[in-house]
């Protein structure tokens, strides 16, 4: 009896350096890798027809999931420079950091739940189902519709999305549609079409994105706001009204790291 229960306890032991293992092998296989992509938003609209608005976008995402993004609004320039906007979301500070280089200006908050529901990950898979590559990256696609509830117009509306995953990436969405259509003369006909599309995606070193220039000046919300305003008033066309900008302001001491 107690040489048999020696043998089970040794096959139990056995079993369990094997899944450890296995465990082990599988987490180091998961491990997210740095990379960088850019990306384009283009917007379509049915007022519009022939007429699109298009927006590029620089990621940058580290290992542990922090992600920086560089958009480029409208085009816009202060001289020869695009006027840009620069969000870090690091995970390892609990900071979310938005720098506007326009004004040589930060402005810094706590990290909220929006950020962190958003968090790159490491995964095996994405939801919905194989899709073949985009960019050389296996890519899952997940598709939902939906009626507006309340709808936008007099006519019955409905929601089309669909995401293009990379599970290598942390299920980093390569490519999304997003289709509003309404339903006229008994057809559904598009309204509006919003597309992001991955136009390169690499693995590579990710910090120099992640840095800050120590001449910066942290500035509260609604203070940012009224200088971005004076700087480039094409780009930022909207004077904010003192009680905007106060409430911004009594936003941003709230939530300080």
């Amino acid at each position: 009896m107690k040489t048999k229960t020696l043998t089970i306890l040794a096959a139990l032991g056995t079993l369990g350096v094997v899944g450890y293992n296995l465990g082990t092998r599988m987490l180091h296989a998961a491990a997210l890798r740095s990379f960088t992509a850019t990306v384009t938003h283009t917007t379509y609209t049915a007022d519009f027809p022939g007429l699109s608005l298009t927006i590029g976008e620089d990621v940058a995402v580290r290992e542990d999931g922090s992600s920086v993004r560089i958009q480029y609004p409208r085009g816009a320039r202060i001289g020869n420079k695009p006027v840009t906007w620069r969000g870090i979301s690091d995970f390892s500070t609990g900071r979310l950091t938005v720098v506007h280089p326009e004004i040589s200006a930060t402005v810094t908050t706590k990290l909220g739940s929006i950020e962190y529901a958003v968090q790159y990950q490491p995964q095996y898979t994405c939801a919905g189902i194989n899709a073949g590559q985009i960019l050389e990256f296996d890519v899952q696609l997940s598709e939902r519709t939906e009626s507006l509830n309340p709808s936008p117009g007099p006519e019955p509306h409905r929601m089309t999305e669909k995401t293009w995953a990379a599970p290598a990436l942390g299920c980093f969405v390569l490519r999304s549609e997003n289709l509003i259509e309404k339903l006229t003369s008994g057809a559904w006909v598009m309204d509006k079409l919003a597309v992001t599309q991955a136009v390169k995606a690499a693995y590579g070193p990710v910090d120099s994105y992640f840095e800050i220039p120590a001449n910066y000046t942290e500035m509260a919300t609604g203070d940012a706001l009224v200088r971005l305003h004076q700087v480039d008033p094409d780009a930022y066309p909207s004077e904010p009204e003192s009680a905007r900008v106060q409430q911004l302001n009594k936003m941003y001491f709230a939530h300080r790291p």
